[in-house]
């Protein structure tokens, strides 16, 4: 059956779209086999929709790459505030095990190497494999079968971080008297490694059996 091409041109839209009935689609088949002017149209409408299917495609897969941009962008930043809070937990948890280990104090046992010398006039105790952070000498009068001995009593203590930092080739020093403050006196020196400070005698005098039953070891003698 002939038809109008006023109606075909219609029909086509439905027909690229692959929406009209089946006789329909049969009568438009018949008519573009004989009408040069609607297959002609026939194909710029079946081009434009392929451009815009190819637009379409495009900007799904822009709309599709941006999405995923932002969703990488708030992974790295999740991430990014995830290490910051872990670097920041961990450091102020690393700060408070240091702070903790320089504030907790333990004496030093007698048991390291100790050596008094005179250094420049003054009276310096070395100790070998320790680092003292607390250090306190009493200085005291021994007597000793009628004699009596200037002697200084000493004790120290290192915190728990130098503990840890120490080594064998870790060596520290105390001044036990200065020159001026007459080092040049002193015949003795205790050592006592409990950490605490003699109590200074009433009268300022000890005798080599009271001095050792405070725990305190004699460590040099001029």
């Amino acid at each position: 059956m002939k038809c109008k091409c006023g109606i075909i041109k219609d029909l086509l839209p439905l027909y690229v779209d692959h929406v009209c009935s089946d006789d329909s689609k049969e009568l438009i088949d018949e008519h573009l086999l004989e009408c040069e002017n609607c297959k002609s149209y026939f194909k710029l409408l079946r081009e434009s929709q392929d451009v815009e299917a190819v637009a379409y495609d495009e900007e799904k897969e822009s709309r599709k790459v941006k999405m995923m941009l932002r969703m990488r962008k708030k992974l790295l930043f999740r991430n990014i505030m995830v290490a910051m809070i872990t670097v920041f937990i961990l450091g102020g948890a690393c700060t408070s095990v240091i702070h903790y280990l320089k504030r907790t104090t333990v004496p030093i046992p007698e048991t390291k190497q100790m050596e008094v010398v005179y250094e420049n006039g003054d009276l310096v105790l070395n100790i070998t494999d320790a680092i003292w952070s607390e250090a306190s000498g009493v200085r005291f009068t021994l007597t000793e079968d009628g004699k009596s001995y200037e002697c200084v009593a000493v004790t120290m203590n290192t915190s728990k971080w130098n503990e840890l930092i120490s080594s064998d080739q870790t060596c520290s020093k105390y001044t036990i008297a200065y020159s001026e403050k007459g080092a040049n006196e002193i015949d003795r020196v205790y050592y006592s490694g409990d950490g605490k400070d003699l109590e200074y005698p009433r009268n300022g005098e000890l005798n080599e059996n009271e001095i050792q039953t405070l725990g305190y070891t004699l460590v040099w003698s001029r």
